[in-house]
């Protein structure tokens, strides 16, 4: 399965970057991301994929999000079961399992499930790099961009430590408890397995 794999991206994203050392540092970890440590994640089969084509009809909107907003985005997830998956369009793994995370959101309702795509672009990116990426992929659920990257207070908001690993996938039940913490790229099998005895 998917999820088995040592296949992350790396990211440090208390890190403030100015100026071209914001350019090497995107380069050194972009490259990182692309090397599995094990193997690659395999294709999404074409059922899962063709079945999230034909359910899909709008794009997500992405948006900047500070740390109040998350908090925000949390209050109107209680009492429902919560997804959050960190990600970014320059990670492979994560752009692998995109089909598979946009096929959940397609077969949950919003009242029973809340997911939070939450993304460690560069706000400035929003317009040039996510947006275009969310219409070339297809992908239904809104994006957040972060805009505060203090790993620890992002942690501290959601109730979970966090490393800084892409992708980090978080389930919660209705209390708000964490049930599973994914490092790494998972499947639609995965995210149901976690998430369907939770409703």
């Amino acid at each position: 399965m998917m999820s088995q794999y040592a296949y992350t991206c790396p990211l440090r994203i208390t890190a403030r970057f100015v100026g071209g050392a914001a350019v090497i540092a995107a380069a050194l970890l972009t490259a990182a991301c692309s090397q599995p440590v094990e193997e690659a994640p395999g294709t999404v089969p074409a059922d899962v994929e063709t079945q999230r084509q034909e359910e899909s009809t709008d794009i997500g909107d992405v948006t900047a999000l500070n740390i109040a907003g998350l908090e925000t985005l949390l209050a109107g997830a209680e009492n429902k079961v919560l997804v959050i998956n960190f990600w970014a369009t320059w990670c492979v793994p994560c752009v692998a399992e995109m089909p598979y995370l946009a096929a959940f959101y397609q077969q949950h309702d919003r009242d029973d499930v809340v997911f939070l795509a939450l993304s460690l672009d560069s706000p400035g990116d929003i317009d040039d790099t996510v947006t275009p990426f969310m219409h070339e992929h297809n992908i239904p659920f809104p994006a957040y961009v972060l805009t505060d990257r203090d790993i620890e207070a992002i942690s501290k908001t959601i109730g979970q430590e966090i490393y800084g690993v892409l992708p980090t996938t978080i389930v919660y039940d209705r209390r708000g408890a964490v049930r599973k913490v994914w490092e790494g790229a998972i499947t639609l099998d995965d995210l149901n397995g976690e998430v369907t005895p939770l409703l």
